[in-house]
């Protein structure tokens, strides 16, 4: 009969903790990632007027139009320098996120490995047991048939 894991509520927490933490891990990504999307957008957008305002310049336009491009590229840049440090918050708060749950895995691994362990053990000793048992039931009975072969020996003579 196999023996109930004394843990079994420990790893089942452990499991938990482990599966919340994989959660808080994926919406910490999903969050780096829509932040690095925003600046990569924003980044394009910046290239995009850089474009339009040299266009702009060589066609000599007037100087209301290219002191607005001016000032957009200007709140541009203190953006992206913002969205830039954002992601760069975001990655950090990520790998911390990703290290917790390094954590809980191996610490749900640990429990497994003793239940593991502790069922091998189990296991083994079942076997001796069933060995043992065996073991006594060929010796009585090879004594049995000693016995009832000197019985027979003995009404022989």
């Amino acid at each position: 009969m196999a023996k109930r894991f004394k843990l079994e509520s420990v790893l089942r927490h452990r499991k938990h903790l482990e599966e919340i933490a994989q959660k808080v891990f994926s919406e910490s990504r999903r969050k780096w990632d829509r932040a690095r999307g925003a600046l990569e957008a924003m980044t394009r957008n910046r290239r995009q007027y850089r474009r339009e305002l040299k266009i702009k310049m060589a066609a000599a336009t007037g100087t209301g139009e290219l002191l607005l491009y001016h000032r957009y590229l200007g709140r541009l840049e203190k953006e992206i320098a913002a969205q830039n440090a954002l992601v760069e918050a975001l990655a950090t708060e990520k790998e911390e996120k990703r290290t917790q749950l390094l954590v809980a895995l191996k610490n749900r691994k640990m429990i497994e490995k003793l239940k593991d362990r502790q069922m091998q053990e189990a296991a083994h000793q079942a076997q001796t047991q069933e060995q043992k048992h065996l073991d006594e039931s060929a010796v009585n009975r090879h004594k049995d048939g000693r016995r009832l072969a000197l019985k027979v020996d003995n009404h022989s003579q």
